[in-house]
């Protein structure tokens, strides 16, 4: 009896220090985070952004979608290449879909006004990008994301709140 209490204490604490051991290879302190999250906002500064002027194809490095915080929108953002080989950061403000790595889209011409350009935040998911990645790229657009090149997920939700805080704005201006 003493013998199996024994081996099933042995064998508990061994499943608990296996346990402990391969979840915390994957943990990162927090200044790892916050030197990431810095080098990334240093190279996102640089780079120029320009409404787009022509239809491009590109091949998604990276993507991350529309998403809200409190009163914050934040653009969908995609890293891509396109057929000269540039690595290019794209902004669109609408699109509701999802774009998988190494799939082809086309981004279409749109154009920011000052509001979209002030109130519309990107933001660069820190875990899943590469710091080798934004720091290839050396130019942004703004730009629209052509729904018939990606798989649209609907969500009229996200779509009618941009909409709404645009129209809030326009009603202030038209007013003062």
């Amino acid at each position: 009896m003493k013998n199996t209490r024994k081996n099933l204490l042995i064998k508990i604490s061994l499943i608990f220090y296996l346990f402990v051991y391969f979840t915390s290879c994957n943990i990162h302190s927090e200044k790892y985070w916050n030197h990431k999250r810095d080098v990334i906002y240093r190279y996102q500064e640089k780079i120029p952004f320009e409404n787009l002027e022509s239809k491009m194809k590109v091949k998604v490095l990276y993507f991350k979608g529309l998403s809200y915080f409190s009163v914050n929108t934040y653009s969908n953002v995609v890293i891509g290449l396109n057929e000269k080989n540039d690595t290019i950061l794209f902004l669109d403000k609408y699109f509701t879909g999802e774009c998988q790595i190494n799939e082809d889209i086309l981004v279409l011409p749109d154009v920011w006004d000052d509001y979209d350009k002030s109130e519309i935040s990107t933001q660069l998911g820190i875990k899943n990008l590469d710091i080798k990645l934004i720091s290839s790229v050396h130019r942004g657009y703004y730009c629209k994301i052509d729904t018939n090149s990606v798989e649209i997920k609907s969500s009229p939700k996200r779509y009618m709140k941009v909409k709404s805080k645009r129209l809030m704005y326009n009603l202030h201006r038209f007013f003062n």
